[in-house]
């Protein structure tokens, strides 16, 4: 019965110790603001570049819309946009905000100084297409044969291999042949 009761206290007080850090870290994460609704703080800088989270590129900064609150970004700001490019993938490509629209920059084939080759045992590029120049870009295609991943409905990448389609050299998806008889 004695040891029975020097544990119940025991209980009790590591459970009063437990309660009485709890009731401090609230009053701590209240006071810090962290509790209150967001409406209650200051979530924007008034400058409307900081509006929406910017990727870097080559120490360059870009925004993925060119509005900001219903204001459009000045003209000139740098922005990406989901597009069907000359590679033939969905995915980001360089712009600048116009009228508060994302416009693709004009890219020409190019890079004919400066060939690409994919690095054995690098992760295999999404497309068949490489960029060169700073400051007029250019691009071009990898080899035909190439290894390559295509980006597939729901953003799935899959792995393909560069294969010329018309004019330009396009990732298509590998396709194992049926066995053979």
């Amino acid at each position: 019965s004695f040891v029975y009761s020097i544990s119940l206290e025991v209980a009790a007080l590591a459970t009063s110790r437990m309660l009485s850090m709890i009731a401090t870290l609230l009053c701590v994460f209240l006071d810090l603001g962290l509790g209150r609704p967001e409406q209650g703080r200051l979530l924007e800088s008034r400058n409307s570049n900081t509006c929406q989270p910017a990727s870097i590129i080559n120490r360059k900064e870009y925004y993925g819309k060119c509005t900001c609150n219903g204001e459009k970004l000045n003209d000139g700001t740098d922005c990406l946009k989901t597009a069907l490019g000359i590679d033939h993938e969905l995915t980001g490509k360089q712009g600048k905000c116009r009228n508060g629209e994302c416009i693709l920059n004009n890219i020409t084939r190019g890079c004919e100084d400066n060939p690409q080759l994919v690095p054995k045992g690098d992760t295999p590029p999404v497309g068949c297409a490489y960029y060169c120049g700073i400051t007029e870009r250019h691009y071009n295609y990898f080899p035909v044969g190439t290894k390559c991943q295509h980006i597939i409905q729901g953003g799935q990448r899959v792995n393909g291999t560069c294969q010329e389609e018309g004019d330009r050299v396009i990732c298509k998806e590998q396709v194992n042949a049926p066995p053979a008889c």
